[in-house]
């Protein structure tokens, strides 16, 4: 039952029917008992009401129907309007109620919030490059009591693992320029960020013993370039990796402010290219090196590449353990994948041994209950057109960015 279809109820009505009142905590967005499900509890005390009423009416000689007809449940997918609710209020609501099964609200691991540079979110830009990500991150801005701020609701992105930028312009770059570049940066940039820069792979070892420690050396350099903080706004397992062998110091750095990539050899990412350019540039890992993360070894005699980690494109192809944030059970897997490359007893597998792998750790306890489709994103996002709310957050100022939000005229 829905808002639209209550509301062509009369005082007559309410004479016949007394309403259980809500308590509070049952408005939290994954409460059972939410608003929506309390209203749908009482619309059998409604329709007896309307029923009594319409005997009186006709006991009268008055017409026993003057109601509307039944209307279907209002979703987002249907325009909403009702004459005493603005229409964000109303888009609030029924996003609350219908979109919750796009999230979760428990977080496997809690980002420094604290260490945000307050000059950074004030001059920075957001770039999300896909729907999920947003919809998500518009969701938890209308609905979530707890993000009430642009950097909670940063933290909570990097907890869930979304994939997101933050760009400044041109002009704000020399900002966030260091005073002073150690000469160990400066060595190391002199040939990372020149045009033509090739990242060497991992060749095979002998053993899986040896091929581990190559790698973590690997980390070790790759893990301290400036600009290895990006691998945080590519979320998902590049995130998550990155995370395991540094601690949070990526997470500090990625909020502190754009490394030197950005500020002193203008290189990483600059947007000039697409259709909406908007001049704005972020930090910036290559392919080469994402692959370099994942343990990427060349085959030997043209065999198959493989990899210490499942390759990025398990996760484009019903990876029905990720539903566009990392959960518990990525972490429990993942976890087990880096404990034994820890001890040496990591696993090269090619692409289709991983999809075996895959299909063999999908099952469990920890297994996400609703894969969210792409239809769920497209309600949420098309239910914010209709509301009159900002069409888009990609390419926003941060700083305009309003909790929860509003119409945009």
């Amino acid at each position: 039952m829905s808002a639209d279809s209550c509301s062509g109820s009369t005082d007559e009505d309410l004479l016949f029917v007394r309403f259980v009142e809500v308590p509070e905590v049952l408005y939290h967005p994954r409460a059972v008992n939410s608003p929506a499900a309390w209203i749908r509890f009482n619309v059998k005390k409604l329709e007896q009401s309307r029923r009594q009423t319409s005997e009186a009416r006709a006991a009268r000689g008055i017409d026993p129907s003057p109601y509307r007809r039944s209307q279907s449940p209002a979703r987002l997918s249907d325009p909403f309007f009702v004459s005493h609710e603005r229409p964000e209020v109303m888009f609030r609501r029924m996003l609350k109620d219908e979109s919750a099964k796009i999230t979760y609200t428990e977080s496997t691991w809690f980002a420094p919030g604290f260490a945000w540079n307050a000059d950074f979110l004030e001059t920075a830009y957001i770039f999300i490059p896909d729907i999920e990500s947003e919809a998500r991150l518009r969701y938890w801005a209308n609905c979530w009591d707890t993000i009430g701020t642009i950097h909670r609701l940063l933290s909570t992105a990097i907890e869930h693992g979304l994939k997101f930028y933050l760009a400044l312009p041109q002009d704000r770059l020399r900002q966030f320029r260091p005073i002073i570049v150690d000469s160990l940066d400066r060595t190391s940039a002199s040939s990372l960020y020149t045009a033509g820069f090739q990242e060497p792979n991992l060749s095979p070892a002998e053993n899986m013993a040896t091929f581990c420690t190559l790698y973590l050396a690997r980390m070790n350099d790759l893990l301290r370039r400036p600009h290895a903080q990006a691998f945080i706004g590519e979320g998902g397992q590049f995130s998550w990796i990155a995370r395991r062998w540094t601690g949070v110091r990526l997470i500090e750095e990625f909020m502190s402010g754009p490394s030197i990539q950005v500020t002193v050899h203008n290189r990483g990412f600059y947007d000039s290219a697409s259709q909406d350019a908007s001049y704005l540039s972020h930090d910036a890992v290559s392919e080469q090196e994402k692959d370099l993360l994942l343990g990427y070894c060349t085959g030997i005699n043209s065999c198959s590449g493989k990899w210490l980690f499942p390759p990025a494109e398990i996760f484009d192809n019903n990876f029905e353990l990720w539903t566009g944030e990392w959960n518990a059970a990525l972490d429990h897997i993942y976890g087990r994948l880096a404990d034994d490359i820890a001890r040496g007893k990591g696993k090269l597998r090619t692409k289709e041994k991983w999809k075996n792998w895959i299909r063999n750790n999908e099952r469990g306890q920890r297994r996400p209950r609703y894969l969210p489709i792409t239809q769920d994103f497209t309600d949420v996002m098309d239910g914010i057109s209709r509301a009159g709310l900002r069409p888009t957050w990609h390419k926003q100022l941060l700083d305009d960015i309003m909790f929860p939000e509003q119409r945009w005229d």
